[in-house]
């Protein structure tokens, strides 16, 4: 029986590592994906399986208004006066930003999560991956904080400065990711 097993595994389900690690990687940051949006699902007003207390008390709720307070200190650091409504910030000249889901940064941590999860290696992955995460919500305060002043002081960029500060942020997440694997050392092969 479990020599019928091992063929089966040798034959069927032998990847090279470059397919073992896309697979890995993909499965992992989709179930992650999955099981956030059907944490929205139950939270977001209107939907058949609405919740309303985790709209109202739910952890997306309190990571919000956590990182409004510490996009807030920063920029209060600089010398700005910001008041906080919940999940809104505003200026005293009136330029304000309003963190939604969307700006907690938590697809971009399902990636490093999935790629240092999938990726190859004996090292044990615990203390990058939480490093990595405290890197990617540094570079997110900083981010939002950068967003909040150029709306006061740069109005007539070449581009929006949402997605000049999303390109530059998902740079930063890349070279951290270049820098773990080449860290490793070990680079699965084609």
């Amino acid at each position: 029986m479990f020599r019928a097993v091992n063929l089966f595994k040798d034959k069927y389900l032998s990847f090279s590592p470059v397919v073992h690690f896309v697979l890995k990687l993909v499965i992992s940051y989709l179930l992650m994906l999955g099981m956030y949006e059907c944490y929205r699902g139950l939270s977001i007003p209107g939907g058949s399986f609405y919740w309303p207390m985790l709209e109202k008390y739910g952890p997306i709720r309190w990571m919000a208004e956590g990182l409004a307070y510490l996009v807030a200190l920063t920029v209060q650091k600089v010398g700005h006066n910001v008041v906080i409504d919940g999940p809104l910030l505003r200026l005293d000249s009136g330029a304000g930003v309003i963190i939604v889901p969307g700006c907690l940064g938590l697809k971009i941590m399902f990636c490093w999560i999935a790629f240092i999860f999938a990726f190859p290696s004996s090292k044990n992955k615990t203390p990058f991956i939480l490093l990595g995460l405290v890197l990617i919500q540094i570079i997110n305060i900083g981010r939002i904080s950068a967003l909040l002043l150029s709306y006061q002081y740069q109005k007539d960029l070449f581009m929006d400065h949402h997605d000049l500060f999303n390109i530059l942020a998902y740079i930063a997440v890349g070279a951290m990711l270049l820098v773990w694997v080449r860290g490793i050392g070990k680079v699965p092969s084609l």
